[in-house]
Formats: C-alpha cells, sequence, structure tokens
C-alpha cells in the first residue's frame, strides 16, 4: 500500500502545483496583453493595473482547478487540444480524491497481485503525465516572464 500512497500524494502536490502554475501563466498573460495595447502607461495607470491583475491572482489562487481550467478558455490563451488535455487531468485528479478508495477495496486485493499492479501502474502513469503538463507550464511562464520583462522596460 505504501507505493499507492506516495504515487496519490505525488498526484495531489503536482496537480496543486499546476493550479498555481496556470494562475500565473494567465497573470503573465493580462501584464503582456495590457503593456502590447498600451507602451506608456501613466504611474497611476500602472499601479491601478497591477492592483488588479493580484486582486484576480490572489482569486485564482483560491479557486478550483476546474474554476482555473475554465478561467483559462476565457483568457484563449490554449487551444482546444491543450484544454482538453487540461480537462483529462482534471478529470483524472478527481477521480482519485473523490472516488478512488471507494471503488477499490484494498481488503480484497493481494499486494502485488495484478489488480495492485495494475492500480500502480495507472498511478505512476498519471503522474508522470501530470508532471510533463507541469513542465510545459513552467516552460511557457518562463517566456511569458521573459516577454513581459522586454515589453515592460520599453
Amino acid at each position: 500500500m505504501q507505493e499507492i500512497y506516495l504515487a496519490l500524494g505525488e498526484i495531489v502536490e503536482v496537480s496543486q502545483v499546476i493550479e498555481y502554475n496556470l494562475a500565473t501563466l494567465i497573470k503573465y498573460n493580462e501584464y503582456i496583453k495590457k503593456f502590447k495595447e498600451n507602451h506608456k502607461l501613466s504611474k497611476r495607470d500602472y499601479d491601478s493595473f497591477f492592483e488588479e491583475v493580484e486582486v484576480m491572482y490572489t482569486e485564482l489562487n483560491s479557486s478550483t482547478l476546474g474554476q482555473i481550467i475554465n478561467k483559462l478558455k476565457e483568457v484563449d490563451i490554449f487551444n482546444s487540444s491543450s484544454i482538453q488535455k487540461l480537462y483529462d487531468l482534471l478529470k483524472e485528479r478527481n477521480y482519485l480524491v473523490h472516488r478512488f478508495f471507494k471503488d477499490n477495496n484494498f481488503n480484497e486485493i493481494k499486494v502485488y497481485s495484478q489488480k495492485y499492479n495494475d492500480i500502480c501502474k495507472r498511478l505512476q502513469t498519471t503522474f508522470l503525465n501530470m508532471q510533463d503538463i507541469n513542465y510545459k507550464l513552467c516552460e511557457i511562464i518562463k517566456g511569458m516572464q521573459i516577454e513581459f520583462s522586454n515589453i515592460s522596460k520599453r
């Protein structure tokens, strides 16, 4: 059972990191969009805009993964295929958090049986998929940070 508990913990952790990174990505998207529209902002407009974005970002950080994905659809950052991958991730994460133990009676599943091994493999695959998505998000954020830095210096 240790493998299962460990894998579930890793999945929950990386899904929370993905939530954080999606919120961060939305935040930088707002910054970039605003600075591309307005090359020169007054100090007051600049401060007001940053305050608005920080409020939005704080709200996003207390939102569910599903709410954040819905927000991503609104700001039109990703194509439909990428959004679907995020919804698939959400569906799997929700299953693991809300149904996994209800659907699997581990009092009846023998450790290292075929069913146990299949469950461990599914969890490992889910974790690796989430890690891959998170890595890609981090790369996008790095690019956005560089773009924002270059735009905001003008």
